[in-house]
C-alpha cells in the first residue's frame, strides 16, 4: 500500500465505466503478518464491540459537558 492501486486504478475504472462487477481489484494481504491463530466470528465479534465500547467510554471522558 499505497502502491497496489496505483498498479489497477485504470483498470478499476475503465471496469467502473462498464459497469463490470465480475472483475475487480480489492487490496489485501497487509496484515497476514499479524494473523497468528484462527477464531470463531462470533469471538472476533465480541472483541470488536468490546474495544467499541473502551473506545467510547475513553471519547467520553475527553468530552466537554453539555450545558
Amino acid at each position: 500500500m499505497p502502491l497496489q492501486g496505483l498498479l489497477v486504478e485504470e483498470a478499476q475504472i475503465r471496469t467502473g465505466h462498464a459497469n463490470c462487477i465480475e472483475i475487480g481489484f480489492m487490496p489485501a494481504g497487509q496484515v497476514v503478518g499479524i494473523l497468528n491463530e484462527i477464531k470463531p466470528v462470533a469471538e472476533i465479534v465480541e472483541e470488536i464491540m468490546h474495544q467499541y465500547e473502551q473506545t467510547v467510554e475513553a471519547l467520553a471522558s475527553t468530552a466537554a459537558p453539555r450545558p
